[in-house]
C-alpha cells in the first residue's frame, strides 16, 4: 500500500490490530454458556468484523490468546502522522499512553498546575475533601502534548519577544517549562450508558479544572450500537466528538444486518457532527491549534 495516501495506510494498521482485539473478545465470549439466538450486537459485530479483517488465518485460525491494547493502537496510529505534522499541528507534541485505571497526574500539564494546591487542601481540609478529590478523577487513555518553545524557535523569523514582556504566556519554555496538553483522548472498544456517563463526567473535571485553553476532548471507540454511540456525545458538550475506528464500514455492517432503526441513529449522529470517522481525526486536532475554548486564568 505504498502508493496509498498516509491516512489510508495507518487506518489500515488500525484496523489490523483493531482485528486481533476484536478476534480476542469473540475467543473470550465463546467461553461463557452458549445462546440459542445471537443478540443483534454480535450478528453486527461479525459483519463489522468481515469488512476490517482480510486476514483469514486469524478470522478462522486457532484464537489469539494475547491481542494488543485498543489505546496501544490508537496512540499508534496517531503517532504515524507526527513526522508529517510541520505546519498542521503545533511545533512539539507528542503522543502518549495513560495506563489504564490510573489517575491523571493533572498538574504536570500547564493548565493545570495550580491542582497541586488544590490537593493538598484537599489533604488538610476535611470539609472539601470529598468534592476536590471527586473532581480530580480524571482517566484519559491517551494523551496528546506540546512542549513550550525555545526563545530561539519563537525568534527564528522575527525577534518577537525579549526578557522585559511576554514573560507570563505558557508557550515560552524559558519561564514555564511543563508540557501543555493539547488533547485527552478516552479509548473504549465498547461504550455501555455507564461508560459513557463516566467518560462524561471525567471529561466534565478536565475541562472545569484547566485555566486558559481547554484540551480538545475526544472519544475513540469501535462500539457497534449507535444508541450507545450517542451515550458519549451528549449535546450537553462535555466531549468535543466521538471518533469511530470503521465508521463506514460500521454502516455497511448495519444495512447488511437490515438494521434501519440503528441506520438512523447513526446518521442523526454524522449529520450533527458529533460522530466522525478516526481518519477525520488528525485534521481536527490541527484545526484545533488555532482555536478552542478560553477561560480567564
Amino acid at each position: 500500500m505504498s502508493g496509498w495516501p498516509l491516512v489510508v495506510q495507518a487506518r489500515s494498521q488500525l484496523h489490523e490490530g483493531l482485528s486481533r482485539i476484536l478476534v480476542g473478545r469473540i475467543a473470550s465470549d465463546s467461553l461463557e454458556p452458549a445462546v440459542t439466538k445471537r443478540s443483534r450486537r454480535e450478528q453486527v459485530r461479525n459483519l463489522l468484523l468481515d469488512r476490517i479483517c482480510h486476514d483469514e488465518a486469524l478470522r478462522f485460525g486457532p484464537r489469539p490468546i494475547a491481542y494488543p491494547k485498543f489505546e496501544e493502537t490508537v496512540a499508534a496510529f496517531l503517532s504515524r502522522f507526527l513526522p508529517y505534522a510541520d505546519g498542521l499541528l503545533p511545533a512539539g507534541c507528542s503522543v502518549a499512553i495513560h495506563p489504564s485505571g490510573a489517575k491523571l497526574e493533572l498538574a504536570r500539564f500547564a493548565q493545570f498546575r495550580h491542582v497541586t494546591e488544590l490537593e493538598r487542601l484537599a489533604v488538610e481540609e476535611a470539609v472539601i475533601r470529598s468534592s476536590v478529590t471527586t473532581g480530580l478523577a480524571v482517566d484519559p487513555n491517551v494523551l496528546v502534548m506540546r512542549t513550550p518553545l525555545h526563545d530561539n524557535t519563537i525568534n527564528e523569523k522575527a525577534v518577537l519577544v525579549d526578557l522585559t514582556l511576554a514573560r507570563r504566556s505558557w508557550l515560552r519554555e524559558r519561564y514555564q517549562p511543563k508540557p501543555l496538553l493539547h488533547a485527552a483522548l478516552w479509548c473504549r472498544t465498547g461504550v455501555s450508558r455507564e461508560t459513557g456517563c463516566a467518560i462524561r463526567a471525567s471529561a466534565r473535571s478536565l475541562t472545569h479544572l484547566r485555566r486558559g485553553r481547554a484540551p480538545h476532548v475526544i472519544v475513540i471507540t469501535c462500539e457497534i450500537l449507535p444508541s450507545r454511540l450517542a451515550a458519549v456525545v451528549s449535546t450537553s458538550g462535555e466531549t468535543d466528538c466521538c471518533y469511530h475506528c470503521a465508521l463506514p464500514e460500521l454502516r455497511s455492517a448495519l444495512v447488511a444486518n437490515g438494521a434501519d432503526e440503528e441506520i438512523d441513529q447513526l446518521n442523526v449522529l454524522v449529520q450533527t457532527q458529533r460522530q466522525k470517522d478516526i481518519s477525520d481525526i488528525f485534521l481536527d486536532l490541527a484545526r484545533y491549534r488555532a482555536g478552542g475554548p478560553y477561560a480567564a486564568s
